[in-house]
């Protein structure tokens, strides 16, 4: 029986999914999430495909045991209260993530740091005005327009804003350093104070794609790979077992999985229950004709013969009105001498076991000879009376 689901579900249901996706869609990120993959307003996607446009390869590293090769620059987004300190020297020996960064830079990697505010929606408030940066350094004082904080406030949020200790500030803000390169071991760190501009909602105003575009671009390495460290701002996911062996290990997996699931599908069973055995169902032919194959295959005409001997007698039997216990000759007198003559070559041919041609030709003459029996001894209906 076929259950079918009353349409008011279905209607149920439909507004449940409307109503769901208005919830995710509509509503505001009261905190940062620059994620490289999130289209959302405080994630990085843009920005990340703006750097591919224009000719650099990136990816993706969530884990903290090995964020990127010494050929590749770790772009690295943390909030404005966790930077890390790259000038000074005891920073890098506790937290995770700062050990993995500074390892990295240690042999000769370069990193990008933006320091983004956690309060999205505070920051976007600030926001709402654009300032200009002057870049430093330079016979003619470049300005660009970009987004920034209209107060000073979150960037001493910020660790380490000094302005001396700075190796080389790239842009300045009311002469507070807005980027600043500091030189960590073999590998350079440039560090953005205010990185909101990075951010899908903000990259395409004013001038922060061409400004952001530009410090990347000083922070690239020959091969022009960047690498987008998730774990920086608290995206960390750290790789499985079969992912530390090795990518041939991960590989190894997924087509044992595959396997497995193809072997289910194969078998045509549910996984744990017994295998059911659907046997075909022949018919009356069917069945005739494996007897039939079964006794020519074994050579036993006569017993053949003695099963088409019996129907015949049962039914000559059955049309003289005699018993089964009736004597042979009895009948054989009962019966035309041809049908007679045929019915004893056919009883001979049971006990001899003659060659099939000889069964054969015995057979056919007693289909024919009872076939006329059975005719001449046909009961015609009686005429009814008519009745005047």
């Amino acid at each position: 029986m076929k259950i079918q689901i009353p349409r008011w579900i279905w209607v149920l249901f439909a507004l449940l999914c409307i109503s769901t996706g208005l919830i995710l869609f509509g509503s505001r990120e009261s905190q940062s999430n620059p994620d490289s993959d999130s289209y959302a307003a405080s994630g990085v996607r843009a920005y990340r495909e703006l750097l591919e446009a224009n000719g650099f390869k990136t990816r993706t590293v969530r884990s903290t045991l090995r964020p990127a090769n010494p050929d590749e620059t770790v772009i690295a987004f943390f909030f404005s209260n966790e930077v890390p300190e790259v000038s000074n020297d005891d920073w890098g020996k506790e937290d995770r993530v700062h050990i993995s960064l500074k390892k990295h830079l240690d042999s000769g990697g370069n990193a990008f740091i933006l320091a983004v505010p956690r309060d999205f929606i505070r920051a976007s408030a600030d926001a709402q005005n654009s300032n200009v940066l002057i870049q430093s350094r330079q016979e003619t004082n470049r300005k660009i327009k970009v987004a920034t904080t209209s107060s000073g406030n979150t960037w001493t949020d910020a660790t380490g804003l000094e302005y001396a200790n700075k190796d080389y500030v790239v842009w300045t803000k009311n002469d507070e350093p807005f980027a600043w390169v500091d030189i960590v071991g073999k590998g350079k760190a440039l560090t953005v104070n205010f990185g909101l501009g990075a951010m899908n909602r903000y990259l395409d105003q004013d001038q922060n794609a061409e400004l952001f575009l530009e410090l990347a671009s000083m922070t690239s390495s020959q091969s022009g790979k960047f690498v987008f460290y998730e774990a920086s701002h608290g995206a960390a996911q750290e790789p499985s077992l079969v992912e530390t062996i090795g990518g041939w290990a991960n590989g190894a997996w997924w087509q044992l999985n595959i396997i497995f699931v193809a072997l289910i599908c194969c078998l045509g069973v549910r996984f744990g229950y017994p295998n059911t055995i659907r046997a075909t169902q022949l018919g009356g032919k069917d069945f005739a004709d494996a007897i039939a194959s079964l006794l020519r295959r074994s050579k036993a005409n006569s017993i053949s013969m003695e099963v088409f001997v019996a129907d015949a007698d049962r039914e000559i039997r059955r049309r003289l009105k005699l018993t089964m216990d009736t004597p042979t000759d009895v009948r054989d007198r009962a019966m035309p001498e041809a049908l007679a003559e045929a019915m004893k070559m056919a009883e001979n041919s049971v006990r001899e076991n003659p060659p099939p041609s000889v069964a054969v030709s015995v057979a056919r003459r007693l289909d024919v000879e009872l076939a006329k029996f059975l005719h001449q001894t046909e009961r015609k209906p009686a005429a009814r009376r008519k009745v005047h």
